[in-house]
């Protein structure tokens, strides 16, 4: 598996894209590096994460996953989770809802970082004009 992290906004919001075939280690991986990044690179008591998970597809179980995605479900700083992802992947749908449900998570899916954004910026207001935002380089 392939991954992308960057701050999409500055200590406040991580985007991670994902590709290709996904198993419960990777997730592991790329959690490790959000909390890393939420741990060192931010001050801010609410930090919400995006997954760009269109061109995956994922193996493995949920408690899998679930293990997997604990640190990032559990930090004191965890705003919401958005997980972009076309509806026909059912998988990731799938596994993305039950996960997000065991933690009790704010978790929503959309089609396209455009839609996760505004949503955000309804749900949190101390966030700025998220409007601008684009993907990172090519993504």
């Amino acid at each position: 598996m392939e991954y992308k992290t960057v701050w999409l906004l500055g200590g406040r919001i991580i985007f991670n894209k994902l590709h290709d075939g996904v198993e419960p280690q990777h997730i592991h991986e790329v959690v490790t590096k959000n909390v890393r990044m939420m741990d060192t690179e931010s001050q801010s008591d609410l930090i919400h994460i995006i997954y760009d998970m269109q061109d995956t597809n994922m193996s493995g179980d949920v408690v899998s996953f679930q293990k997997a995605s604990r640190p990032m479900f559990t930090h004191i700083s965890m705003g919401w989770l958005i997980v972009i992802n076309n509806q026909e992947n059912r998988v990731v749908n799938m596994m993305a809802s039950m996960v997000s449900k065991i933690f009790s998570a704010q978790f929503r899916q959309f089609n396209s970082l455009e839609e996760g954004l505004k949503f955000l910026q309804t749900m949190d207001s101390s966030l700025p004009d998220l409007s601008k935002l684009e993907a990172p380089n090519g993504d």
